[in-house]
């Protein structure tokens, strides 16, 4: 963990991560005719659904972009945590400023997927997700 950096577990992050995620799921079935299945391989599928809403963000609003990095960042979180044992917490940086984001536990390392979903949702390809996921698994894994 950088120095500085404290994180904070929550158990209520953990369960509403989890109900995030499955919101992804249907979105994903209802909008885009995509099943995603919590497996590695499912993030290209997400990356799929992530591309359209870029291609199309004029029609969201900041406030829709933000709910959906939150919703598909969720699933990103939900399947590394499903491949490593990892929780949803509070960070909170040197500054003092706070943020929703999630340990990996063997490694000790914070990500923040809602954060990285909304970037890819707004700014595009330069925030892909797959090689962001693939890189927190574990070589060998």
């Amino acid at each position: 963990m950088p120095k500085g950096v404290t994180f904070r577990a929550d158990t209520e992050m953990d369960t509403a991560a989890a109900e995030f995620a499955e919101q992804a799921v249907r979105i994903a079935v209802e909008h885009f005719a995509i099943e995603l299945d919590y497996s590695p391989t499912s993030i290209a599928s997400v990356e799929v659904v992530l591309e359209d809403m870029h291609a199309h963000r004029a029609e969201l609003s900041e406030k829709r972009a933000f709910q959906l990095g939150v919703v598909f960042g969720s699933y990103l979180g939900e399947v590394l945590r499903r491949g490593q044992p990892g929780a949803w917490g509070h960070i909170t940086a040197p500054d003092g400023s706070q943020f929703a984001g999630l340990r990996l536990d063997k490694s000790d390392t914070l990500i923040w997927p809602w954060a990285r979903v909304q970037q890819r949702i707004l700014e595009g390809e330069a925030h892909e997700v797959v090689s962001y996921f693939l890189s927190f698994i574990p070589s060998g894994s």
